[in-house]
């Protein structure tokens, strides 16, 4: 056998060696591909159904804090709407010339009454958001200021009037913002 014979047969072999190689190599690339591919699947089964879970458990919460929120807002009417009553002594329009300073520690005395549950209600204190809160304590504030500088005198003056109205007008439009009762329905906005 010649060299050129002998180089002939070896690349016969090389060239057919090649041509499994690159069978073989297909072959793994499919299995590799197959293999790829189901475990893709598995993992895009298993986040669908992970998200469906969070979903539910997302509904679940909403439902349930629609719940609460809905019951609260009903205590709230409630109990804010006598709230509301307590601080009519004090009215803009018009001014009531026969509140005095006795007057005043009884509001405050009924709106502690209010605010702890007076007579078996629900205490008022617990179902103000923090901005209310802030207004009853500003109201009950300058209800004390305003009775401890002038406590033994009859007759209210107008500054002390005001600055307590104001105050107890501060509070309501609080309450209001609870309720959301003084906001504007869609579509009447000019």
């Amino acid at each position: 056998m010649t060299l050129v014979d002998l180089l002939s047969v070896v690349s016969s072999v090389a060239a057919s060696a090649a041509a499994v190689m690159a069978y073989l190599g297909k072959e793994a690339v499919g299995v590799l591909q197959r293999q790829h591919d189901s475990a893709l699947r598995q993992m895009e089964e298993s986040h669908k159904a992970e998200l469906a879970k969070q979903l539910e458990d997302f509904k679940k919460s909403l439902a349930f804090f629609g719940a609460v929120d809905t019951e609260l807002r009903s205590m709230r009417i409630q109990s804010y709407s006598a709230l509301w009553q307590q601080t009519k002594v004090l009215p803009k329009w018009p001014k009531d010339p026969s509140v005095g300073y006795p007057s005043l520690t009884e509001l405050s005395a009924g709106l502690r009454g209010w605010y702890f549950g007076a007579q078996g209600a629900v205490p008022g204190g617990m179902l103000l958001t923090e901005d209310a809160m802030h207004a009853y304590k500003a109201l009950q504030t300058q209800i004390a200021e305003v009775v401890s500088a002038r406590g033994s005198d009859p007759a209210l003056a107008p500054g002390d009037y005001e600055s307590v109205r104001a105050c107890a007008s501060a509070l309501r439009t609080e309450l209001t913002k609870d309720l959301l009762s003084r906001r504007e329905t869609p579509g009447s906005a000019a």
